[in-house]
């Protein structure tokens, strides 16, 4: 058709236009979905690195309260062998004294019964000799009677 005119044969058919528009809205539809899925990706590795954080957190919190409740039972048991230990040394203690206290007592007891062996051998003796001086006295008694 050489009749039509530059300006008619510089605009491409009516149908490629459409095409072309409804390409380029297609195009930005799925750059927008594009976008969405990623700023969703996006936001859904900042939760997960959050829940992380989270349990991160947990565990630390976690660990140090096991860590404490470890100390506390260390000094309680360290709490408990010093209580044993100073009640053992207190009964040792005690039966050593009560040792003693039963020294002491056989002690006085042995010694009262030499004081008292002593005495009574002493009595024993003086008794004999005065018995028998009172025999001499009796006797020189008697010969100074005859004479």
């Amino acid at each position: 058709c050489p009749s039509v005119s530059a300006s008619n044969q510089a605009k491409p058919p009516r149908r490629t236009r459409r095409r072309k528009e409804e390409e380029e809205v297609e195009e930005e539809e799925e750059e927008e979905e594009e976008e969405e899925e990623e700023a969703e990706e996006e936001e859904e590795e900042e939760e997960e690195e959050e829940e992380e954080e989270e349990e991160e957190k947990k565990k630390k919190k976690k660990k140090k309260k096991k860590k404490k409740e470890e100390e506390e039972e260390e000094e309680e048991e360290e709490e408990e062998k010093k209580k044993k230990k100073k009640k053992k040394k207190k009964k040792k203690k005690k039966k050593e004294e009560e040792e003693e206290e039963r020294r002491r007592r056989r002690r006085r007891r042995r010694r009262r019964r030499r004081r008292r062996r002593r005495r009574r051998r002493r009595r024993r003796r003086r008794r004999e000799r005065e018995r028998e001086r009172g025999g001499e006295r009796e006797r020189a008694r008697n010969s100074e009677e005859k004479v």
